[in-house]
């Protein structure tokens, strides 16, 4: 209904398409992770708490960079190449500087992976899916 109305009222014509550019790569660090899977019944929850802290409760390692991808600390997409296919219980804490005001003892989000979690965001470039805005005009009269 929203790509109907867009299109008849600003006569919004678009595309997808893949483009180069740069991302992070959630990946384990060199002593691998430090949390534990969950129990089989965990339902896969994720929680921010304040300004730079999540707790997960049966979480998974892409459900994590997708979060990070939502602009939640980073300033790129995150791709999940941890490996890593299960559910897992975790708690990060760091430094958001997106969100609020920073907390001077916490660290930023690239020390906070590897120290409490075993992992880390390694930078490289990947195609990701943008929608590109091939026309749009002002809008018609209702």
């Amino acid at each position: 209904m929203l790509r109907t109305l867009l299109a008849d009222r600003f006569q919004l014509a678009l595309h997808r398409e893949a483009r180069d550019t740069p991302v992070y790569a959630l990946v384990t660090d060199k002593n691998g992770p430090k949390f534990r899977e969950s129990p089989p019944a965990a339902k896969g929850i994720l929680r921010m708490n304040g300004a730079g802290r999540i707790t997960a409760s049966g979480g998974t390692m892409t459900q994590l960079a997708g979060w990070f991808s939502n602009a939640n600390g980073v300033d790129r997409p995150v791709l999940d190449e941890t490996g890593l296919t299960g559910r897992y219980d975790f708690a990060l804490e760091w430094s958001n500087p997106l969100v609020g005001p920073t907390d001077s003892t916490a660290p930023s989000i690239f020390t906070a992976l590897p120290e409490q979690l075993g992992l880390r965001l390694e930078p490289r470039r990947a195609p990701v899916e943008v929608f590109v805005i091939d026309r749009a005009e002002m809008p018609s009269e209702n």
